[in-house]
């Protein structure tokens, strides 16, 4: 077997991180269709698939009230939210749930479900509490280049002692900057 001398070695570490920084930055965060790369996702646990969908589903600063594709709106609701002023809600592709209260250190679980219109929680599996949307959109603004948006779903009620507003805010800023 031959050996490769030190600078080739180097030369293809290198290749890689480079390759592999490029990769997670330019094409795993950047929207094909779009002239921008997200730079900031809050809650950060959020994937940036999940911003590219919703970018991509809903029109800026329209206030939507009803819901026409159940499923895809399900799938909307998967993700982690922000529940201001302190707490996120997770919604799992698996049915289950958990919302945290950074307040007081909170953590409550329990399975959810949306169907007919209505968000539904239960922390036992037998009483669920029925939360109806009542609007949800895309709002967008731009500060110093970057772009700022929130998706935000208003709901008829505080949902797990957090908040009747859940939200996911992302910043993105052109990609000739």
């Amino acid at each position: 077997m031959m050996k490769m001398p030190l600078i080739k070695w180097a030369s293809l570490f290198l290749i890689i991180t480079f390759g592999s920084y490029w990769f997670t930055n330019h094409v795993m965060a950047k929207d094909f269709s779009s002239d921008e790369k997200i730079v900031r996702i809050l809650p950060k646990q959020n994937k940036p698939e999940k911003i590219i969908s919703l970018k991509s589903h809903y029109k800026i600063k329209v206030k939507y009230k009803s819901i026409e594709d159940e499923k895809s709106f399900k799938n909307t609701l998967i993700g982690v939210w922000g529940a201001p002023p302190q707490g996120t809600v997770e919604f799992r592709s698996d049915g289950k749930f958990e919302s945290k209260n950074y307040e007081d250190n909170k953590v409550l679980s329990g399975l959810w479900e949306y169907h007919d219109g209505a968000l539904k929680i239960s922390f036992d599996g037998k009483k669920w509490d029925v939360y109806k949307i009542l609007e949800y959109g895309l709002d967008f603004f731009e500060d110093r280049g970057k772009k700022h948006y929130s998706f935000k779903i208003k709901l008829d009620k505080m949902i797990c002692n957090l908040s009747d507003i859940i939200f996911i805010n992302f910043n993105t800023k052109s990609l000739s900057q």
